[in-house]
């Protein structure tokens, strides 16, 4: 199991980011010339707990969201509805039982002017803290 897989698992699930990216839910990077708008997830970083004994099976992880549209409009809806996914998710998904997932941090973005960015997307970083066995 990971996290980031866990992570797809819900936002594909949900009805609402659906509706919006379809299948378009990406690992780390969005792939050239694929349709806005998107989402992209990475494992920013992941701790393991320790016990008395041993390495407890709890782990804390910090998953990156990208949320990726043609205007700023758009990617606030499609941010809110990521959060709205995420956010208080308890379950089991892709073999990880989730205690918890919470927002930690939201960062807008701008975009460069450089050649081969994607000039005129708009973008919402969000980073999320899970709680997962």
């Amino acid at each position: 199991m990971s996290v980031e897989k866990a992570t797809r698992s819900i936002l594909t699930g949900d009805g609402t980011v659906s509706g919006l990216v379809s299948t378009r839910v990406y690992p780390i990077k969005r792939p050239q010339g694929t349709a806005l708008p998107a989402v992209t997830y990475e494992l920013a970083a992941e701790t393991m707990t320790d016990a008395l004994e041993d390495q407890g099976a709890l782990k804390r992880a910090r998953v990156s969201v990208q949320s990726m549209a043609a205007t700023y409009g758009g990617v606030k809806a499609l941010a809110a509805a990521v959060r709205s996914a995420l956010v208080n998710y308890t379950g089991t998904t892709q073999g990880a039982a989730i205690d918890s997932y919470r927002e930690e941090t939201l960062n807008d973005l701008s975009e460069d002017r450089n050649p081969g960015s994607d000039e005129g997307t708009y973008r919402i970083v969000a980073d999320y803290v899970i709680w997962y066995t």
